[in-house]
């Protein structure tokens, strides 16, 4: 996803945020209970507590079963590099970045803000993923954690595999938290609202995002760019997905007001491989540069994204 090209550096007074406690993850447990009365009338009887342990157990007992469910009701497309996909996924997934900005420097971000994707629920997909850490190398050397992605779910409206449309349409919703240092924070906490779909026409796929970035502050100071995505994909030889994808970035407000970027990302993904069990690997690499006059963020980059699935 291009929003986490947005790199903010910020002038004036810097600080540190304090140790955030990890958003905890929410997951809804539905326990049916049965309402049938005993022949003399009276309500049968139950421990509550051993009710509610073995419904947590049922839940968790269960859980590649929903995952499964999931996975098979929808397209088998591969998650582009940079993209976010409308479809669900479960595993680990790591990210690195390297791109040259326009003031003779570079920057690495590790780990670009990935960590874990879950399935808790058909239609659920929810992350908790951890904060990037960054160096930029030139003129100004810096290094430190940028700002954190502490919460990321998607829910997805509608979907159909390869035999029932093959479409998915998804939306999700990234809230961001300001920890890093004062080099490569937007000093605000920022929401991103998103909506995904993507449509198959048997081994290619299309697949497209529209958001935008919110910061809970000054938006006039930080900007609240517009983020649209589109991917073109094939399926080659069952695990070879080569790609071309458009990020584009608006800005209605903010430092870089009226500005417009632009950037095309040719890839590569090979995957899902089969490791052990139900994990597998997925890797893939791709390319950005700008297509359009105005690139006020980097000009250029590559992106490496590595997966394991189960």
């Amino acid at each position: 996803m291009s929003t986490y090209f947005c790199q903010h550096a910020s002038k004036g007074i810097s600080f540190r945020t304090g140790l955030i406690v990890l958003f905890p993850l929410l997951i809804t447990i539905t326990c049916c209970v049965s309402s049938a009365g005993t022949a003399d009338g009276e309500l049968p009887k139950f421990n509550l507590a051993d009710h509610s342990v073995s419904a947590i157990e049922d839940y968790f007992n269960h859980w590649f079963d929903r995952v499964d469910k999931a996975l098979a009701e929808q397209p088998q497309w591969i998650t582009p590099v940079v993209t976010v996909s409308p479809t669900l996924t479960e595993g680990i997934r790591y990210d690195q970045l390297w791109q040259h900005t326009g003031t003779n420097s570079s920057l690495v971000n590790f780990g670009a803000g990935k960590g874990l994707e879950l399935i808790p629920a058909e239609r659920v997909e929810a992350f908790i993923q951890v904060p990037p850490y960054e160096q930029r190398w030139g003129s100004q050397h810096k290094q430190g954690i940028a700002d954190w992605p502490f919460f990321f779910i998607k829910y997805q409206f509608a979907r159909g595999n390869e035999q029932h449309g093959n479409y998915a349409v998804t939306g999700f919703l990234q809230a961001t938290a300001p920890v890093g240092i004062s080099t490569f924070t937007s000093h605000y906490f920022g929401v991103t609202p998103t909506l995904a779909f993507g449509k198959g026409f048997g081994d290619f796929d299309v697949q497209m995002t529209i958001g935008d970035a919110f910061p809970i502050g000054n938006v006039h100071k930080v900007g609240a760019p517009l983020l649209w995505n589109t991917v073109f994909q094939y399926r080659v030889l069952k695990d070879f997905w080569p790609e071309i994808e458009f990020n584009t970035t608006y800005f209605p407000n903010g430092p870089f007001a009226g500005k417009t970027q632009v950037f095309m990302t040719p890839g590569l993904l090979i995957g899902k491989l089969p490791i052990y069990g139900r994990l597998k690997l997925a890797v893939g690499v791709g390319y950005q540069f700008p297509i359009s006059e105005q690139h006020p963020q980097f000009n250029s980059g590559w992106v490496l994204s590595v997966r394991l699935p189960f």
